[in-house]
């Protein structure tokens, strides 16, 4: 009898010493038979504060399916490599990749102008406290 195999969607992000870190998670994705669904760019990122005395690293993000057993040998793993892996952080059921990527979102919010406060006059005011009050 063929075994049915429950897997689920995770996102592991990292961050990386090198581009060799990339080929090891790559690697250790694949020998826990896990398929990989999306694959972000590395993109070079100063750090914000200093992390085994690294003040940059490589960021990337991989989306994948595998079973759940697959994940605690996943970290367990990446703990090990220091040699190139300088953090990861796997999370179940990510977010779907949107049409533009997410690592070229930019983080600044973008807000609705609004009046400042010498543009509101008294007649705006009286209006919206009638609005609420009624």
């Amino acid at each position: 009898m063929e075994e049915i195999k429950d897997t689920t969607t995770y996102e592991i992000g990292f961050l990386l010493r090198n581009e060799e870190g990339l080929s090891f998670i790559k690697r250790l994705l694949a020998e826990q038979e896990a398929e990989i669904l999306y694959e972000s760019p590395l993109k070079q990122m100063s750090l914000a504060y200093p992390i085994e005395k690294q003040t940059s690293a490589l960021f990337g993000f991989i989306h994948f399916s595998a079973q759940s057993t697959a994940v605690p040998k996943i970290l367990r793993q990446t703990e090990l490599e220091k040699e190139s892996v300088l953090r990861t952080l796997v999370v179940s059921n990510p977010a779907p990749v949107q049409r533009q990527e997410r690592e070229e979102r930019s983080f600044s919010s973008e807000t609705t102008p609004t009046k400042s406060a010498s543009e509101v006059t008294n007649e705006d005011l009286e209006k919206t406290l009638q609005d609420i009050l009624e």
